[in-house]
Order: structure tokens, then C-alpha cells, then sequence
């Protein structure tokens, strides 16, 4: 898989360094033996939208609460 950027490692459930092997690909570095290694994709692009997308429902919520307001 390519190198870009978001993506985190796991060993063996601890944070590792990822690496960019070849230029282009990823890489981690382990010890001899058997390990577990989980890449996850994690983009901040991902937590800026979902950010956006709950100031957006607040922002909306408000302007139903107070358009359905009767005002005398």
C-alpha cells in the first residue's frame, strides 16, 4: 500500500513509527518473533468534516428552536 498521510500503527497494540519504505510505500520496523501490526486510516480530513457536520446540526437545531417559536 502507498504512504499517505493519516495513517497510524499499532504493534502489538502500542503506537509505532510508521515509515516511508521505498519512497512510496509504508513501512514499520519489528523485532524478530511474532507481532500483531494494525494500520489504521485515520485523515484529519475525516475529523474536520465530522466537526464541521456537528457545528452545522447545532447551527441548524438553533434555527428551528427559534423559527418555531411563536412570538406575540
Amino acid at each position: 500500500d502507498l504512504y499517505y498521510p493519516g495513517w497510524e500503527v499499532y504493534v502489538d497494540r502500542e503506537p509505532a513509527r510508521l515509515y516511508r519504505a521505498d519512497g512510496v510505500i509504508r513501512g514499520v520496523f519489528v523485532r524478530e518473533g511474532e507481532h500483531t501490526v494494525v494500520l489504521k486510516y485515520v485523515p484529519r480530513s475525516f475529523r474536520y468534516g465530522l466537526m464541521a457536520l456537528a457545528l452545522s446540526l447545532t447551527v441548524c437545531g438553533g434555527f428551528i428552536t427559534v423559527g418555531s417559536r411563536k412570538f406575540v
